[in-house]
């Protein structure tokens, strides 16, 4: 039985993208204004994540429900599960994992499911805005607490490795939350406009699933190269074979040695970054300082599948 890509398979024909009547909660936070604006008006044009983020959503769905009931079992009372939350204002909108009841207080409970290294590296609200995407967790507690009229939560952190949890109270901020406001009201003046938003460049573009929509200028930037086409059938090919549970490491061993070729032939050119199709590659130079043995460098190879969130599960 060949579960694995049994399971590939169905997480890759299952994920569908849907039309997005209205800016949601859980992306608000992201940092870029036409990232959000595409969301809303060419949302079918965007690119399906990688394997390993799809896996990491339908963890996080299983693992939401393990945390919501362990909490009932614990004596927590929660109320609200999964109830839609709008706001037609700002056009708005997300579903809140449920509402903790404490007395006469109320908190929003949002739960996630992270790696060892996130988890242990999260312990108050400041410790998450050093990431991008985990700064979103932040602004998408803060929409619901304003929009609920609640002015506290709790992030409900899970550990997907060892199943340890821990709570994170998150103080409603006002200032904060006014400004996520604004920018949904942006979203909504460019798209009655039709006119799109700046660009924002950063570290965020080549995970972009909108990357071939926008062509950000780190595009632009990328050396061309005569092979790109060579190279990113290799890459591809080399991807689909990771993925399989036979490892295929013969096939593997020659497809890298290839790649190998093609990227001393970059360095001999003094390329450091090629921009195929599908993936973007950075030389990074390490150098190894001298000890028991003569210090020596070398060219590693940094790749990004563009399009797709890399090693966040």
């Amino acid at each position: 039985m060949d579960l694995a890509n049994v399971w590939y398979s169905y997480l890759q024909k299952n994920y569908k993208n849907y039309p997005a009547n209205t800016n949601r909660a859980s992306i608000i936070g992201h940092p870029c204004l036409r990232y959000l604006y595409y969301c809303r008006v060419k949302w079918q044009e965007k690119l399906p994540p990688d394997i390993a983020i799809l896996r990491a959503y339908e963890g996080g769905k299983d693992g939401e429900r393990i945390v919501i009931e362990r909490l009932k079992k614990m004596g927590y009372v929660i109320v609200r599960e999964q109830e839609p939350a709008v706001w037609s204002k700002y056009q708005l909108s997300g579903t809140i994992d449920g509402i903790l009841k404490e007395g006469e207080k109320q908190h929003v409970i949002e739960v996630k499911n992270m790696s060892t290294n996130n988890y242990n590296r999260l312990n108050c609200p400041e410790d998450f805005r050093k990431e991008y995407y985990l700064a979103m967790y932040i602004a998408q507690v803060q929409v619901y607490m304003i929009l609920l009229e609640l002015e506290s939560a709790y992030m409900i952190l899970r550990n997907k490795n060892n199943d340890d949890m821990k709570s994170i109270a998150i103080p409603l901020d006002y200032d904060y939350a006014e400004k996520l406001l604004r920018k949904s009201e942006i979203i909504n003046e460019h798209i009655a406009n039709n006119t799109e938003p700046s660009r924002t460049e950063d570290e965020y573009c080549s995970e972009c699933g909108f990357f071939h929509v926008c062509k950000p200028s780190i595009v632009q930037k990328q050396a061309v190269v005569d092979f790109a086409g060579e190279l990113d059938s290799l890459l591809s090919r080399k991807e689909n074979l990771k993925k399989q549970i036979v490892p295929y490491q013969e096939e593997l061993e020659k497809i890298q040695e290839k790649i190998d070729l093609l990227l001393e032939s970059a360095l001999a050119k003094g390329i450091e970054k090629i921009v195929t199709e599908n993936f973007l590659m950075q030389a990074k130079k390490i150098i190894v300082r001298e000890r028991m043995v003569p210090g020596y460098s070398y060219w590693k190879w940094n790749t990004k599948i563009l399009g797709a969130r890399n090693g966040s599960e």
